[in-house]
This record gives structure tokens, C-alpha cells and sequence, in this order.
């Protein structure tokens, strides 16, 4: 068994519906987390990470590797090996992205062989909740940071 792990690129952008993948993923992650039972921020409050924690992410403990699905886009303009990421969340696949170049032949032929045993996948970046100091304050608060939300992906696969 071996795994090959990637962040899906193109989620800054819009897909081919128009969607803006950053607003999708965030619609998403907040309905996984729901689906699962998870709580945004790990379930902490402002006083909890106040007191114990430098920063957390909104969707800490989301994971949702069951939710992936990969499709081959051979008429993609840049790439025939291209390979679209897909989150299929209440029978509706939503496209998040694209597999990076350098893995598509490989994802690709796994895809082929039905070699994928297992995929993980998680969010990285989106909103943090994060201890800054305010100084007209003259303590220490808690804010909410916002970066690029992205998702890994971690592919187990049957050796050939």
C-alpha cells in the first residue's frame, strides 16, 4: 500500500458553473460539519483559546475524504491528463479543483487500474480564530483571521 498526498489547485477561482470555489468550500465544510456532527472551532469558545490556544481553525476537525471524487477532464484546454476534484455532498457534485499536473498521470491510471483503496482529505487555511493584543484594549483578544481556504488530499492506493 502506498499514498500520495497534494493540495487541490484551482480553488481560488471559479469553476465551470460560475461558482466561486472559496464561497463553495465554505458552504460545504460548515454542511459536512453539520452531516458529522462537528463543531466549527473544535466546539472552543473565545475564552477557551483565549486561555489555552494560539489560534484554531474553523474547520479543525472536518474531515471528509469519503466526499471526494475524481473524474478525468481530457478536453481541459491546458492539460488532456487533467483530472477535476469533486465534493458529491446530497447526491450533487460540486467541483472544487484539479488534481496538480505533476500527479494527473498518476491519479489518472490509478483511476484506470481501480487501484484507490482509501482518500483522506481535509480543509487547510479558511478562517482561524486567532489571539492578537489589542492595544486600545490593552489585552488580549481573540479575531478571526482569514486565508485561502484549501484542501489536502491524501490518496491510498493498491501497488501496482
Amino acid at each position: 500500500m502506498s499514498n500520495l498526498t497534494f493540495r487541490v489547485t484551482g480553488v481560488s477561482y471559479e469553476n465551470e458553473t460560475g461558482k466561486d470555489i472559496q464561497k463553495l468550500l465554505h458552504k460545504i465544510g460548515r454542511e459536512i460539519a453539520e452531516e458529522k456532527g462537528i463543531e466549527l472551532y473544535s466546539g472552543l469558545s473565545n475564552s477557551e483559546i483565549l486561555e489555552y490556544y494560539d489560534e484554531v481553525p474553523e474547520f479543525e476537525d472536518v474531515e471528509f475524504g469519503e466526499y471526494i471524487v475524481f473524474k478525468k477532464d481530457p478536453n481541459n484546454e491546458y492539460d488532456p491528463n487533467a483530472i477535476k476534484v469533486y465534493i458529491e455532498l446530497d447526491d450533487e457534485l460540486h467541483h472544487i479543483g484539479h488534481v496538480p499536473r505533476k500527479y494527473n498521470k498518476k491519479i489518472g491510471k490509478l483511476l484506470d487500474l481501480d487501484l484507490i483503496d482509501d482518500i483522506e482529505a481535509t480543509f487547510t487555511g479558511g478562517k482561524i480564530k486567532k489571539v492578537d493584543y489589542d492595544f486600545e484594549k490593552d489585552k488580549e483578544v481573540v479575531v478571526i483571521k482569514e486565508l485561502t481556504l484549501g484542501v489536502e488530499i491524501t490518496v491510498h492506493y493498491k501497488d501496482e
